[in-house]
């Protein structure tokens, strides 16, 4: 990388918010760049250069990033977490379901877990849970971010019943 004159850090190669390099037509994807080091996150932006070089536009925002930990129990989520707001003094609401209290947690015997949503002005910006197959359920939950949902909208929609997704719902009805 030395030879190449491309500017790089222990982080990784230094892009822009293009994920180009300081050198033209030079890109840097996954892991190498530094930006979220998870398998998702590469092809994600391998996918924004292909699109980015034939329309000029490949900026990403990554407040809606999907992440997960594959422990036991489970813990995923995706954008704000409380401790990001409190610290830039952001007023939200939390609004939290036990699994143990939903009929799926009840039929599978779980007594551990939960569900958490975030909202700043009844509107989603964080999503969290902790618990079985946390990673499954909420491998989407970027998408509910990313389309600024209402508390109202979520729960005027169709959720399957009974399933541990179900405390989504649960959350914001019972809150």
């Amino acid at each position: 990388i030395e030879l190449t004159g491309i500017n790089y850090s222990d982080k990784g190669i230094q892009v822009n918010n293009k994920l180009q390099t300081n050198i033209p037509n030079i890109f840097a994807v996954g892991d190498i760049n530094g930006i979220h080091g998870m398998a998702h996150i590469a092809i994600q932006q391998g996918m924004q250069i292909s699109k980015g070089i034939r329309e000029q536009n490949i900026t990403k925002d990554y407040n809606s990033l999907p992440r997960a930990m594959f422990t036991l129990p489970e813990i995923a989520g995706a954008g704000n977490q409380e401790w990001e707001l409190r610290k830039k003094g952001i007023p939200y609401e939390v609004k939290k379901f036990s699994l143990k209290n939903s009929w799926r947690g009840f039929s599978r015997n779980i007594n551990t877990g939960f569900i958490k949503l975030i909202f700043e002005k009844n509107i989603l910006t964080g999503i969290w849970m902790t618990g079985p197959d946390a990673s499954e359920i909420l491998s989407t939950s970027g998408l509910l971010i990313g389309m600024n949902l209402s508390d109202t909208t979520i729960i005027n929609n169709l959720f399957i019943h009974p399933t541990l997704g179900e405390g989504i719902f649960e959350a914001i009805f019972n809150a």
